[in-house]
């Protein structure tokens, strides 16, 4: 942190029904954190929060591949959380995003490929 401490790091593990021991599925450096996972036929989608070049923490949606590489697809600009899922239809995200006691429904269009 700016003020000398130790940034936190948080890492996902993944542990199969028999007890076996788990394993890392995914490992974030200081400031990466994500929080909600739910499963996509190319891995993983996510939600989480990450201290972006600015200094300040964005909400972000991400992308874990089964390797455990990480795809930012977008992040918010300012002062706001994701509340949930977001939803994925016609070449865009829609998501409900909150900022004090204002919540809205946003739109993510993705750049043609």
């Amino acid at each position: 942190t700016r003020q000398g401490g130790r940034a936190l790091e948080f890492e996902i593990r993944r542990t199969a029904a028999d007890g076996s021991p788990s394993t890392q599925l995914w490992h974030g450096a200081a400031g990466e954190r994500l929080q909600q996972l739910w499963p996509v036929e190319s891995g993983w989608l996510a939600i989480g929060t990450w201290y972006m070049f600015d200094g300040a923490p964005h909400s972000v949606i991400a992308h874990l591949a089964p390797e455990g590489d990480v795809t930012l697809i977008a992040c918010d600009r300012g002062d706001n959380s994701l509340l949930g899922r977001p939803v994925y239809a016609g070449g865009a995200f829609y998501a409900v995003t909150q900022s004090g006691n204002r919540r809205r429904i946003v739109e993510i269009r993705l750049p043609d490929e």
